[in-house]
């Protein structure tokens, strides 16, 4: 019998070989495909300019999703980043930012903007002076000029003159005007319209007023007074009630956007009739018709969609000056609330016994920080940011050109902050 197996064995070794050939002749014909790399760009950023602690919204292409791999500069200071997808960056300005370009570095690629950030930076100068009267709120009409309240009259005031008494009215702490100059004012259990041509009349409510109910005009219920008033963009108010907010139409239309109306007070956030809330003390919208308040009780800022969403916005439950974020930051007794163009939210923090007040800035994401400082019981100092002092701040306001000004009761004066 003959012996087959050598010739199997060479037969197989041959296999192996071909077979080792081919997938080296393979290999070397098939070079790995390596995809290219796609430019990190800065497209655009805004606003344009702001004043450190806001909020700045970078767009661009092929941004890394993962915040810890993105490092954002304003002319080479170390950004804050609060979110991040593949085509924009939200980020706070740097405290100490100076104008120049906006730099990203984004999972080892490099990007920069092809115009500058500017650093905004204020001076504080006099405005006008208010003798005597005890002016606490301000407010600008539709035209410009500047209308200040003191709890039982409303005065023009101008620069370097005496107020104007302006219009019939007393027991109220806040009050709002519309375009056409026509003032809103909340009088006990009601709101009373003042027109430009000063007819008095009764936008809402009734008085004495028993009990709280929604309704148009006098059948209307509030309840108590309330100790401000702020107006969104298209001529809604809002009257701080009881343990909730109310929401008047320009035609006097009273309906209840958040809160109960049943006195009861708590703190709670939630969606309409699920909030509750503290004593409420003062309020203002900004330009998302989004509605801020002061929750004295639980000293906390609240922020009210405009569909009747509740979230505290700043505040831990105990009181302080403590600069920071969200429960971080803490607030003592906000005098007066304002928002600026980008939605910036301005307010007057004032330790009164301890003689502690502040003028402070809460951006759209809760953060906070002061702008203006004071630790005297009389005197002011004017000049920029960082060396101005104010004294007993009570009322602020914005005119149309985003200047920022001050009531100053501690001088019985009205100080102007003009930003670059």
């Amino acid at each position: 019998m003959r012996n087959f197996y050598p010739v199997k064995a060479n037969l197989t070794l041959a296999f192996i070989s071909a077979f080792s050939i081919l997938i080296i002749s393979c290999s070397k014909s098939q070079k790995p495909v390596v995809a290219p790399q796609e430019p990190v760009t800065i497209t655009a950023f805004a606003p344009a300019k702001a004043l450190p602690n806001a909020v700045v919204t970078i767009t661009g292409t092929n941004f890394n999703t993962v915040a810890a791999n993105n490092t954002v500069t304003f002319n080479g200071v170390t950004a804050k980043i609060n979110s991040v997808t593949a085509t924009q960056i939200v980020v706070t300005v740097p405290a100490t930012a100076a104008t120049g370009k906006i730099e990203l570095l984004s999972n080892g690629k490099k990007a920069a903007s092809a115009t500058n950030f500017t650093v905004t930076s204020g001076v504080m100068s006099d405005y006008a002076s208010f003798g005597a009267l005890d002016i606490d709120q301000i407010k600008f009409d539709g035209t410009g000029r500047m209308f200040g309240g003191d709890g039982k009259k409303i005065y023009e005031i101008q620069p370097n003159d005496q107020p104007i008494y302006y219009t019939p009215t007393d027991g109220f702490t806040g009050f709002a005007v519309d375009a056409q100059d026509n003032f809103y004012i909340p009088v006990q259990t009601t709101i009373v319209k003042v027109s430009s041509e000063k007819n008095v009349s009764v936008l809402a409510g009734s008085y004495p007023s028993a009990g709280i109910a929604d309704g148009t005009g006098a059948d209307a219920r509030f309840g108590t007074s309330s100790l401000d008033l702020a107006k969104d963009a298209t001529g809604n108010l809002y009257f701080l009630g009881a343990g909730s907010i109310r929401k008047v139409s320009p035609a006097g239309v009273v309906t209840t956007l958040a809160g109960t109306n049943t006195f009861e007070r708590g703190y709670v956030d939630g969606i309409g009739s699920a909030a509750k809330f503290g004593y409420l003390t003062r309020e203002t919208t900004d330009p998302s018709g989004n509605l801020y308040v002061v929750d004295s009780d639980h000293f906390r800022i609240r922020k009210i969609t405009p569909e009747g969403v509740v979230s505290t916005v700043i505040g831990n439950g105990t009181f302080g000056l403590t600069d920071g974020e969200g429960a971080n930051a803490q607030m003592f007794g906000p005098q007066s609330l304002v928002s600026d163009a980008d939605g910036n939210i301005f307010f007057s923090d004032a330790d009164f016994e301890n003689h502690h007040y502040r003028i402070r800035m809460l951006n759209k994401l809760g953060q906070v920080i002061t702008l203006i400082s004071g630790n005297t019981t009389s005197g002011i100092v004017n000049g920029a940011l960082g060396t101005a002092t104010t004294n007993r701040p009570l009322g602020l306001a914005f005119d149309a050109t985003g200047n920022l000004y001050i009531v100053n009761s501690g001088v019985h004066k009205i100080s102007k902050v003009t930003f670059n």
